[in-house]
């Protein structure tokens, strides 16, 4: 059953699969889930069975005491992280599968931008974007695109082993390389890695050690938020709205990437980025938690060079009959401001 529902999966271009029991599965495509109604319900006995497959017995006691787990398994179909739960005493599984390699921001569609934002000396970077929309494929690429340096590569797992080709790259696993997202961050500090990156968590007083580290490094922080604006009120509220808080993170935040999975052409979906690059008017409105300022500025490219509106990219795919209009609002972080966009009502630079 697991091998051919992989199977299934890569044919229909799903990122993700969620089963449990008495459901048939659910994909992830492009961004959005659906039941395969076309596949059977699956049963609670095979969900078991696929668990205790791919766990060994120190992974199956973790899972018996705290009740969820999350892995990384190399199977014939590729790599996967599996994320199983419990749910009404029976288990749940949640499947990512994984890209074999990592991609460059050209192989990758993503704007030239970013390559300039990887290889600065310190500050903070956002990567954000929904579950399944990319934001690890990217942060892939942004260290790539870092030239002739040293990156720690914080992960919680590690979902592809892979060799940087100019770079140093330390990967580094929660539990098994350090005790938890912190401990290690807080060493890779005193070491002398020019670029670190690592996932955001709700882990205590993680958010105090991202701070100090952007200080002297440059931190890629991979982010769940589906919008920019999410992603650095996020942020704000585990620092605390204070004028201190606010006044630290308008002198750290350097730039953010927010990337969409779109379906085009084909049964294809392209990697959509919107990039805010912050220069002084970007970092006024940080300061005075005027977040709504941030798509305004650059909407009139009055950002920092190098950024762009996600939803005018979007626009402009309509323009060139790539996505159709009603794909571009789905994905759009402003529907109704890009309708007027698009009929000419308002118009953009």
């Amino acid at each position: 059953m697991f091998a051919s529902l992989i199977e299934y999966a890569i044919a229909e271009g799903a990122s993700d699969i969620h089963l449990q029991p008495g459901h048939s599965p659910f994909l992830r495509i492009g961004g959005k889930q659906k039941m395969a109604t076309e596949l059977s319900p699956v049963r609670k006995e095979e969900i078991v069975q696929v668990l205790e497959s791919l766990i060994n017995e120190e992974q199956k006691a973790f899972f018996e005491q705290h009740h969820s787990i999350r892995f990384v398994v190399k199977t014939s179909k590729g790599r996967l992280r599996i994320c199983a739960y419990k749910t009404r005493k029976q288990i749940g599984l949640q499947i990512r599968l994984l890209s074999l390699r990592p991609v460059t921001i050209s192989d990758g569609n993503y704007p030239t931008s970013l390559e300039n934002l990887a290889n600065l000396q310190s500050g903070l970077v956002l990567i954000c974007g929904s579950r399944g929309s990319g934001k690890s494929t990217l942060l892939r690429a942004m260290q790539i695109a870092k030239k002739n340096g040293s990156i720690s590569s914080l992960e919680d797992p590690i979902e592809i082993p892979w060799k940087h080709p100019s770079s140093l790259l330390c990967q580094q696993e929660v539990q098994t390389d350090g005790l938890s997202l912190k401990n290690l961050l807080d060493f890779a500090v005193q070491c002398d890695f020019e670029m670190i990156t690592l996932p955001f968590t709700a882990e205590k007083n993680l958010v105090q050690s991202i701070i100090t580290a952007a200080t002297s490094k440059l931190v890629l922080l991979e982010i769940d938020a589906s919008t920019e604006i999410d992603a650095i009120q996020r942020l704000v509220q585990h620092l605390g709205v204070t004028n201190e808080n606010l006044s630290i993170l308008s002198r750290l935040l350097k730039g953010v990437a927010y990337v969409r999975l779109v379906p085009v052409k084909n049964d294809k979906v392209l990697p959509v980025t919107g990039v805010i690059v912050f220069n002084r008017s970007c970092s006024d409105a940080v300061m005075k938690n005027h977040l709504h300022e941030l798509n305004d500025l650059v909407r009139k490219n009055n950002a920092g060079s190098g950024s762009q509106n996600l939803d005018i990219v979007l626009g402009n795919m309509v323009d060139k009959k790539e996505i159709a209009l009603e794909v571009a609002l789905r994905y759009a972080t402003n529907p109704s401001l890009m309708k007027l966009q698009t009929t000419g009502i308002i118009h953009t630079e």
